[in-house]
């Protein structure tokens, strides 16, 4: 717009406060579903609007948020989960339902959040898990990492590498890099399923409905993440082995 223009908008952005918080919503969401929303994004950074009603977006490039990936509500959502990013998932939650984002929309969001957190602190921890692959967190991301924020991510493993990408290109290379070599070995990364159950669990460790029935499904859990797929077998004599110890 001319620059005549841009001053008219800042001088009025006080209007904005007899504007519904869902039209304006609603307005967002156009935006962040655009193929290229740069120059939508530096308008409102420009002419101060930005303030009333997205003002983290003020810290994010936008050729960032172009550069999400995505298509639709899907992309919309990848742009917040970006624009968000440094806040933790309270902060997400606040700012989500600020804006009038239905729960199922912040759900999502902060599920990609979360799991990029993950993908950032396994890859610049330089903990062990990067073990199980070979690798070094130097040279890419071990099976038990993946693991793990493929379980973060629940459905949204797409949407998580949509965002990091753009937060580190090489880092979300070498994910997906080790991520596909997981599939092609046959592991199911949104299967986690566990091969027992608390009934199961209950029968095997004579245990009474309690805590202990989910600290035990949560060390089958753990043994998921560095194991990979566990069977029924493997399951059981981990839990005696475990009961033994204690």
């Amino acid at each position: 717009p001319a620059a005549a223009m841009a001053v008219a908008i800042s001088a009025m952005d006080d209007r904005l406060d007899i504007v519904s918080v869902e039209r304006i919503r609603d307005e967002l969401e156009k935006l962040l579903r655009a193929d290229d929303p740069t120059a939508g994004v530096e308008l409102l950074v420009r002419t101060g609007l930005v303030d009333h009603c997205l003002p983290d977006l003020r810290v994010v490039s936008p050729t960032a948020v172009r550069d999400v990936a995505g298509h639709g509500d899907e992309r919309a959502l990848n742009r917040l989960a970006l624009i968000w990013l440094g806040k933790t998932p309270e902060e997400v939650s606040a700012a989500g339902h600020a804006v009038r984002l239905s729960n199922e929309q912040v759900a999502t969001v902060r599920t990609v959040v979360d799991a990029v957190h993950r993908a950032q602190d396994a890859y610049g921890s330089g903990s062990s898990l990067a073990e199980g692959s070979g690798s070094s967190l130097a040279e890419g991301f071990g099976a038990e990492a993946v693991r793990r924020i493929a379980y973060r991510a629940k459905d949204h493993l797409a949407d998580v590498h949509a965002v990091y990408r753009v937060v580190d290109h090489d880092a979300a290379a070498r994910l997906q890099e080790e991520q596909r070599r997981l599939e092609v070995e046959g592991e199911d990364l949104s299967d986690w399923s566990l091969p027992l159950g608390g009934e199961e669990i209950m029968a095997l460790l004579d245990l009474h409905p309690g805590p202990a029935v989910g600290e035990a499904a949560a060390s089958l859990r753990e043994l998921r993440f560095r194991e990979g797929p566990i069977s029924v077998a493997r399951a059981r004599q981990h839990l005696l082995a475990a009961a033994t110890e204690t």
